[in-house]
């Protein structure tokens, strides 16, 4: 019995240390609506590695008219002022319920990104050119 306790315990706190190393992930956002004009609208999340400093998005377009490309400018401060920008782009077909992912690293010249604050400051969707 004491035995089974201790190898609970063991299996709790390795689980409860997972997260720790590998879910170094910061939800920026959970399934929320972001629209460029009143071109697309999308639900999705938006997440910020701080281990691999890759941002990431996922979501489902809710509305759109046409085939496109979609980007979402961020910016990132720091308590000291400092910032950063960078922008996820994904082209996109523009239906319905189309699952979009955006996956990006970026390279920062600062040694401390993780300690930025991120915002969306600019979504925009130009449509494809026949």
């Amino acid at each position: 019995m004491k035995k089974t306790w201790i190898l609970n315990l063991f299996l709790l706190a390795g689980f409860s240390f997972t997260p720790l190393v590998y879910g170094v992930s910061e939800a920026l956002f959970l399934q929320e609506d972001i629209c460029a004009q009143d071109k697309i609208c999308i639900r999705g999340s938006l997440y910020f590695n701080q281990k691999t400093l890759h941002m990431s998005f996922s979501g489902k377009v809710l509305k759109s008219t046409e085939p496109g490309k979609l980007t979402i400018k961020l910016i990132g401060e720091s308590k000291s002022g400092k910032s950063h920008k960078m922008q996820l782009t994904q082209s996109l077909q523009g239906k319905y319920s189309e699952i979009v992912e955006i996956n990006q690293g970026y390279n920062f010249k600062t040694t401390m990104p993780q300690k930025f604050k991120w915002q969306i400051e600019k979504v925009t969707y130009r449509f494809k050119q026949p």
